[in-house]
């Protein structure tokens, strides 16, 4: 009430961790879904795979429309890769440390034809979401009367026809 009528509230939550605990958020104008980072892949001994893929991200969708209408729900899609940089002796993430993240203009840096993939072999492999997946995603959440998409970080995208944000905009639209 003290920002007036007109002010926007948004909140950002967790994709699927503890999303059942989170008090009401109903007063927000829409609720940012950090759907991104499946937790699978990462820590000690834990296989190398897609942190961020479509089967991830509509589940937490679909947890949240159970709390929410749909329209309310904007749907978060990274710009960045993970990287894994040390293996155990069966191929698997090494530790806690043995991974990290690369901008996705960083991987198309190293990869121009990378884009159209959600892998690329950089270090011991990075995985991704590429303009293919982006554009899933965006049009299942079009098709499912969702509020629309988010990038993190933004800032971490290109431009131009591999762009993340223009080719989710291009969907939605």
């Amino acid at each position: 009430a003290a920002l007036g009528a007109d002010a926007i509230i948004t909140v950002t939550a967790a994709g699927s961790t503890y999303y059942d605990r989170y008090p009401d958020l109903s007063a927000a104008n829409w609720i940012n879904v950090h759907a991104y980072e499946d937790g699978v892949h990462v820590g000690p001994g834990k296989e190398l795979g897609q942190p961020s893929g479509f089967d991830y991200f509509v589940k937490c969708a679909g947890l949240w429309k159970t709390k929410y209408p749909a329209s309310k729900i904007v749907m978060g899609i990274p710009a960045f890769g993970l990287r894994y940089n040390s293996l155990d002796d069966n191929g698997n993430n090494l530790n806690w440390t043995s991974y990290n993240y690369i901008p996705y203009r960083d991987i198309l840096a190293a990869v121009p034809t990378a884009a159209s993939q959600e892998y690329a072999a950089i270090s011991k492999g990075v995985y991704f979401n590429g303009v293919p997946l982006v554009t899933q995603k965006a049009a299942w959440l079009k098709q499912n009367g969702f509020h629309g998409a988010y990038i993190w970080m933004g800032e971490y995208d290109v431009t131009g026809e591999q762009s993340l944000t223009a080719n989710i905009f291009n969907s939605l639209k």
